[in-house]
């Protein structure tokens, strides 16, 4: 990279958070001036509401909400059915929604057809069918916020304000092609670019690919962070018809000295790279900065993948595919199994991976603890959990460790298991795990270290998205506010994406 590029990328990195983009005319953190609507709505949107919706951030100069201001507009019917209306906040406008009740204000995203008005100043529509949210905002990942030019920003815990993009290593210029799912390592992280489908992976600190994390063909000791590279399977040859990463949110603690990453193709097959020691080796030391095939028995490539979910830790690595069976997806699992990870019944090293038994329909798994590690799985709208479990992590409301099978998550008193979960994620605190779990009306519920050993409503609602948690509970609000929640203060810091260049 030349130095005028890292010199750009310095720049760049201590940006302050940029405003949201302003709905029209406002001006004024009063709400006095004139607004106009935020995204587009369905036909014959009616009255929008004045106002917005005040908060703490982390960037004091932008105006999130004001006191109500005035009505805004009956909206009028079309194609669009977005209406302009007055009254809006400061970077927020009058706003009106249709029946889809995407959120609006700030460039908000709205739809459906014809309906009632959203809230001003960049609150929710109602009902709807989106989970749209404000500003520029598509989701969060872990640490990483996902815009919707497809741009990768590293978020800084508290009280850091650093907003980092994730930069091309050879230009040195934002990567805006549709980058998607983030897996975040120990010290790297790596994405996939939908236009391409090549994976990407970069550095997040010191060692970043010191076991060849990166893929790129190379192993080093070098400093420079999130300048990401091809992923390739030989020289000058790229990983192709990438569709998933690695699901992998790992919180910044622990001595781990691995790191691993892996990718699923188009054609139903897995691939790794890193520190395969567990993944491919059977324990015995290997790695490769090239990415490789995971296979069934040292030869037969594993088929059929749709997702896969890997952790290192300082007592091994380990990972679970979400494979496509005869009649139903399954779970499979391998590497180190020290805490029962595995949900196989005992704690064995497997080689290879082998299919999990009590798991209906896998969405999603997760290893969590970088000492300590649970395991627990989205299973259709429940929760399954195993592994270590002194700190509760399983969610059966019991510290009996381990749980070697997989184990219905259920509310205080064991008789109703915890339903209606859209997404799950965790992390850790003091080595130890916990996981919170996002319902589908917009509220989490967490357990384990730092929680009880059952689910507990964290006490926050309208969540459109959960990201990683940990000593901060990472949410994205409808308004597409970022708040850092703990366990003491639900609601915690917020902060103002950067909506605005990167630079």
């Amino acid at each position: 990279m030349t130095s005028a590029a890292l010199a750009w990328l310095a720049g760049c990195a201590g940006s302050a958070p940029a405003k949201p983009a302003d709905g029209g005319a406002g001006k004024d953190s009063d709400g006095s001036a004139a607004g106009t609507s935020g995204g587009a709505g369905g036909a014959a949107g009616t009255t929008g509401q004045g106002g917005g919706t005040a908060g703490t951030t982390d960037n004091p100069d932008a105006a999130l909400a004001g006191d109500a201001g005035t009505a805004g507009a009956t909206g009028s019917a079309g194609a669009a059915g977005g209406t302009t209306g007055s009254g809006g906040a400061a970077g927020g406008g009058g706003s009106s929604a249709g029946a889809g009740g995407g959120v609006a204000g700030g460039g908000g995203v709205a739809g459906g057809s014809a309906g009632v008005g959203g809230v001003g100043g960049g609150g929710a529509g109602t009902g709807g069918a989106g989970g749209a949210i404000a500003n520029c905002t598509k989701a969060l990942l872990g640490r990483y916020l996902l815009r919707n030019d497809g741009n990768l920003l590293y978020e800084s815990d508290p009280p850091s304000t650093a907003q980092t993009p994730v930069l091309d290593g050879t230009t040195g210029l934002p990567i805006v092609t549709d980058l998607t799912g983030v897996q975040e390592g120990i010290h790297h992280g790596c994405a996939v670019q939908g236009a391409s489908k090549t994976a990407w992976c970069w550095r997040t600190g010191a060692d970043g690919n010191a076991h060849g994390e990166l893929g790129n063909g190379t192993t080093d000791a070098l400093t420079t962070s999130f300048l990401a590279t091809q992923v390739l399977t030989a020289a000058n040859t790229p990983l192709t018809n990438v569709v998933a990463i690695a699901d992998g949110e790992v919180p910044i603690t622990g001595t781990s000295l691995g790191g691993s990453a892996c990718a699923v193709t188009g054609d139903g097959k897995l691939y790794c790279w890193g520190d395969l020691s567990d993944l491919v080796n059977g324990g015995t030391a290997l790695t490769s900065a090239f990415a490789v095939p995971i296979t069934t028995d040292g030869a037969t490539p594993l088929a059929g993948v749709l997702g896969v979910s890997l952790d290192s830790t300082d007592y091994g690595s380990h990972a679970c595919a979400i494979v496509q069976g005869a009649s139903s997806k399954e779970a499979w699992c391998w590497g180190s199994n020290t805490f029962g990870n595995l949900g196989l019944g005992d704690k064995m090293l497997r080689r290879y991976p082998t299919k999990v038994l009590g798991i209906a329909n896998p969405l999603k798994i997760l290893f969590r603890g970088s000492y300590y590690g649970s395991t627990c799985a989205l299973d259709g709208s429940n929760v399954r959990c195993w592994g270590y479990n002194g700190d509760g992590a399983t969610g059966t409301g019991t510290t009996n460790t381990p749980l070697l099978s997989p184990t219905l998550v259920t509310l205080m008193g064991g008789a109703t298991a915890l339903g209606n979960i859209a997404d799950l994620h965790g992390g850790e605190t003091s080595f130890y795990s916990n996981f919170c779990a996002l319902t589908t009306t917009n509220t989490i519920f967490c357990w384990g270290s730092g929680y009880q050993s059952y689910p507990t409503d964290f006490g926050v609602t309208n969540v459109a998205a959960l990201g990683g948690t940990g000593a901060y509970i990472r949410y994205l609000t409808s308004d597409g506010l970022y708040h850092f929640g703990t366990p003491a203060n639900h609601v915690g810091t917020t902060r103002v994406p950067n909506c605005g260049p990167l630079h």
